[in-house]
């Protein structure tokens, strides 16, 4: 345990006068840490139990990695402390919370939101009703046990809060009473269960579902099967069915982002906040519902907990198991796989545009040429001939992924791009409009890519299945591209 100058979050509780507001509190802790490093209370050890009671009813950070320490004492004074500050903050604590937490997996979101987190409710208030869900019930169990451990045999609680245990025939291997419950509900203290779709008895203060959705829910290429389908109902009944109250009782939901539309989707889209890190392409929805805690394995080109996975091995399991990179590490919808066209490299070449004919031209490059295309006079690079696409075969391609509503989790991309043929068949990509577009959308981006191209279009080739066969008949309808 060492002094620290991080701020630590103070949630204020009544029995922790020491820490009345933040800036009394901060003080404290940091007088509390350097005083045991340097050995300052090992005469008065009555202060020092007091000191430390106090602070770990109203810092989770401090609470989880020096009280409850063991499997907890990897908590890092970076990425998890800020986790611990948002999971006592008044978003994850004002009656009526609704929260998500989005992460990707090895970061100790479990760690910190479910089983930390939980435990430290209990510890501030033991008369909660609380109830931890899992995808596998064996799952929710191992949760169960950690919390359940920590108050039959922790030998700091007896020390710091007498009487703060299991009650006495009060504990099962499904559930547990804490004998200091200053109210007797006919819920337990804290329960357990799998995620299935019947609906749990009981209702609860606080809801905790961690990690809802798992592999088996989707098939061998991660498409999603019933079983996902029956989760969000499940999500959509049991967030609201198994509350003692709606304005009163706080919802945690924990997990990783598979895919659009996985089981999280209508909490992300029933989002009015983000903290952690802000998702790109995404906005709050005003009058939205939940909060979103998130994080990317790399934020602004920074790993997030290098001690998991640096910058460079995300980069290298992108590319060589990009299916494990995107459903477990990743945690993002929009991160890209080698089976989609915008992943594609095809003939690299250079664009020159002869600025006294206005004529664009391409020349084909070795893989090893790294120059930037030069624009401008086309006669000063001698390695290959320009090539006029007037004398290309050119076409704009159209694969359209049909909504940007209907989302499977192994939902690509609609991908529009504009192509080069030369003459002796070697193919060019060198313009493209690549994401989820709604239908308008892609009709606008279908037109805007043509009429960029203007003149050189020959024809615009569409991949159509279903409904998707009307596109090509409104484009040729338009024709626009031939203007």
């Amino acid at each position: 345990m060492t002094a620290t100058s991080v701020e630590f979050s103070i949630l204020p509780h009544p029995s922790a006068p020491l820490f009345k507001d933040q800036p009394s509190g901060q003080q404290v802790i940091e007088s509390l840490l350097r005083d045991i490093q340097a050995g300052l209370l090992k005469t008065d050890f009555t202060r020092l139990i007091e000191v430390m009671r106090q602070a770990s009813l109203v810092s989770l950070f401090f609470f989880l990695k020096y009280i409850v320490a063991g499997q907890f004492a990897f908590l890092t004074e970076t990425l998890h402390l800020d986790m611990c500050n948002f999971r006592q903050s008044k978003h994850c604590m004002d009656p009526g919370s609704k929260v998500a937490v989005f992460m990707g997996r090895g970061f100790g979101k479990t760690t910190v939101f479910s089983t930390g987190g939980m435990m430290w409710e209990l510890w501030r208030d033991p008369s909660l009703r609380t109830a931890i869900f899992n995808a596998k019930e064996p799952k929710a169990q191992t949760f169960f046990a950690t919390i359940s451990d920590f108050f039959e045999h922790h030998p700091l609680v007896e020390l710091l809060s007498p009487g703060h245990r299991v009650g006495r025939n009060e504990g099962t291997k499904s559930h547990f009473r804490l004998a200091n419950a200053t109210v007797r509900y006919n819920e337990p203290t804290l329960s357990y269960y799998g995620i299935s779709g019947a609906v749990a008895g009981g209702h609860f203060d606080i809801l905790d579902i961690d990690d809802p959705v798992g592999e088996q829910d989707t098939d061998g290429d991660y498409d999603p099967g019933l079983s996902m389908e029956a989760v969000k109902r499940w999500l959509d009944l049991n967030t609201s069915a198994l509350l003692v109250s709606k304005s009163q009782s706080r919802v945690f939901v924990v997990g990783t982002r598979y895919g659009p539309g996985d089981a999280y989707t209508g909490i992300w889209d029933d989002c009015k906040a983000f903290y952690g890190y802000q998702p790109s392409g995404v906005s709050p929805v005003e009058g939205g519902n939940w909060v979103v805690y998130y994080r990317n394995i790399i934020e602004d080109g920074v790993a997030t907990n290098p001690f998991i996975m640096t910058a460079a091995q995300a980069a290298d399991m992108q590319l060589k198991q990009p299916l494990v990179y995107a459903y477990n590490y990743a945690n993002d919808v929009t991160v890209s796989l080698t089976n989609e066209f915008g992943a594609f490299v095809p003939k690299q070449c250079k664009l020159g545009l002869d600025r006294r004919s206005e004529t664009w031209y391409v020349r084909p490059i070795d893989t090893k040429d790294k120059d930037t295309p030069t624009l401008g006079s086309l006669k000063q690079d001698t390695e290959e001939e320009w090539i006029s696409l007037a004398e290309c075969e050119t076409c704009i391609s159209v694969d359209w992924a049909g909504s940007d509503r209907q989302r499977s989790v192994r939902t690509s991309r609609s991908s529009i791009g504009f192509w080069v043929v030369d003459d002796q068949n070697r193919r060019y990509r060198i313009d493209q409009e690549v994401g989820f577009f709604g239908i308008n959308d892609v009709f606008d981006r279908i037109y805007q890519l043509a009429l960029k191209w203007k003149g050189y279009v020959s024809t615009i080739l569409i991949e159509a299945d279903a409904m998707q066969v009307a596109v090509a008949d409104v484009v040729e309808a338009q024709h626009r591209f031939t203007e």
